[in-house]
C-alpha cells in the first residue's frame, strides 16, 4: 500500500517545506518567527510541527486574513502588526527558526541571525522574478554575504531580469553558529 502524502502544507513554498524537512520538528519550547507573515501560510506549517510561532506583517488586511485561516492553530500563533524595517521587539537568541518568504531587506537578514538561539535556522527565499519586479531583487553573492555568524546549508540563485544587471532569485537555508 503507498503512503498517504500529508497535503496540509502544500499552499506553502516547495522550497520552505524543504528546508523544514531539513529543520525538523520543534523541540520543547522552540519559538519560530514568520517575517512578513502575509497570510500566515507558513506560520501555519511551523505551528503545525510543534512550533509557538509569531507571524508578523505591517499590513492588519493580512493579519486578519491570518487569523481567520488559522482557527485550527490559534493556540500557538500570535499575530502581530509590526515593520521588519524598524527595530525588532524581540530578545538576542529568541527564536529556533526565522522565515523570511516573498521580501526582501537584506539588512534584516543579519538582524534575524542575532534573533536565532545557537543553532537556530534561518530560511530566505526572495519572491520569483515575474514581470519588473527583478529591479527589487538582490545582486548576485549578496544574500549570501549579508548572512553573518551562521553557515549556508542550503544556498541556490537563479539570474533575474535582464544580464547586465546581475539580478537573483534566492533560496537560502542557513544555521546559526552554536
Amino acid at each position: 500500500m503507498a503512503a498517504v502524502e500529508d497535503t496540509r502544507h502544500l499552499d506553502s513554498s516547495a522550497f520552505v517545506r524543504e528546508a523544514l524537512r531539513i529543520v525538523g520538528p520543534a523541540e520543547p519550547g522552540d519559538v519560530a518567527l514568520d517575517l512578513p507573515c502575509g497570510a500566515g501560510r507558513h506560520a501555519r506549517h511551523l505551528a503545525d510541527l510543534g512550533y509557538r510561532v509569531i507571524g508578523a506583517d505591517i499590513d492588519q488586511s493580512c493579519l486578519e486574513t491570518a487569523r481567520r485561516e488559522s482557527v485550527l492553530q490559534a493556540d500557538a500563533i500570535e499575530w502581530r502588526q509590526l515593520d521588519a524595517r524598524a527595530e525588532l521587539p524581540f530578545a538576542i537568541e529568541t527564536f529556533a527558526v526565522a522565515a523570511v518568504v516573498d521580501y526582501v531587506d537584506l539588512d534584516l537578514l543579519p538582524r534575524l541571525v542575532t534573533l536565532l538561539k545557537p543553532g537556530g535556522y534561518l530560511i530566505f527565499q526572495t519572491f520569483s522574478n515575474r514581470g519588473g519586479n527583478w529591479t527589487d531583487l538582490p545582486k548576485a553573492g549578496q544574500a549570501k554575504h549579508a548572512v553573518v555568524d551562521a553557515r549556508a546549508l542550503r544556498y541556490r540563485e537563479r539570474a533575474a531580469g535582464p544580464a547586465e544587471v546581475d539580478r537573483v532569485t534566492v533560496r537560502g537555508l542557513w544555521q546559526r553558529d552554536g
